[in-house]
């Protein structure tokens, strides 16, 4: 369902045993999925870890979608297979391990080149672009991360604010960074290169404090 609204009410689940946590990105995704979800697994659902869920959500999406298809593909394979144990030859065995290092293989080079931001269509086409609009063509606040850089949710101790944070190269002059914020989304140039993501919250960036860390670089 594409409408989060039309999601059952929930407060609370249990995943302990469940096929599903075999998927890496399980509890994420219920995160960004279940809006009124408060507890996963006995722990509580924080403010910073549904935005950063939301912010992964599309490619969440597609990954699940290839996770489903490789294990129907894996399912009907086995289903081919000889029953008989003796039915396995050496040669046989030896096909199947050299299939199974080469799906690893690319299973792993897969995971290093996607990030959540090369899996959108208009990111790829923005790492062409010099100047990045805000929205795209269909109104909606786009996601990039030109330069790559990780960045983080987090709450302060007291839980009444959400902090952003982002690891700049620690020598980076400051001069070279300018940051617009604004209620619905947050955008860093830094160097030439954007870094934009939409907020699903409303930020009051008359109260917000930007600021840089003097030990790591960190904005």
């Amino acid at each position: 369902m594409d409408n989060l609204a039309e999601l059952p009410d929930i407060r609370e689940l249990y995943f302990v045993g469940n096929p599903l946590t075999d998927w890496e990105h399980w509890k994420d995704y219920l995160i960004a999925r279940l809006p009124t979800l408060g507890r996963l697994d006995g722990t509580d659902i924080t403010k910073s870890m549904r935005m950063e869920a939301l912010q992964k959500l599309k490619f969440m999406e597609k990954d699940l979608v290839q996770a489903s298809k490789a294990r129907i593909e894996k399912k009907v394979l086995e289903s081919t297979l000889p029953k008989d144990p003796n039915a396995y030859s050496k040669e046989f065995r030896r096909e199947c391990y050299r299939e199974q290092v080469q799906q690893k293989e690319e299973n792993e080079r897969q995971r290093k080149e996607n990030s959540m931001f090369k899996d959108y269509e208009e990111f790829n086409k923005d790492l062409e672009q010099k100047d990045i609009p805000v929205y795209n063509a269909k109104g909606e606040v786009r996601q990039a991360n030109q330069g790559k850089y990780e960045w983080r949710f987090d709450e302060t101790v007291d839980k009444t604010s959400i902090i952003f944070e982002i690891k700049i190269p620690k020598y980076m002059d400051t001069s070279a960074i300018k940051v617009d914020l604004q209620p619905n989304y947050l955008r860093l140039d830094i160097k030439g290169r954007v870094t934009q993501l939409s907020i699903p919250e409303d930020i009051l960036v008359e109260k917000s404090k930007i600021q840089r860390s003097m030990t790591t670089g960190c904005l």
